[in-house]
């Protein structure tokens, strides 16, 4: 009988700790996405910048 009395307490304690483990997921999935656009503009501006000196020392 005890094991059917816990089994309601624990399905709503993950059902609250759910949330936090979402909250998790979000903050990660959201830091990779920012080091992606990181990672794009700085390759962007490097080759920008190349472009700069080939122009200007290849002429």
């Amino acid at each position: 009988m005890e094991n059917q009395q816990d089994n309601p307490i624990k399905t709503e304690a993950s059902r609250e700790s759910g949330w936090e483990r979402e909250v998790i997921e979000k903050l990660a999935l959201a830091a990779v996405t920012e080091q992606t656009r990181a990672r794009r503009w700085s390759v962007f501006f490097k080759s920008l910048m190349f472009a700069y000196l080939i122009a200007i020392f290849g002429v």
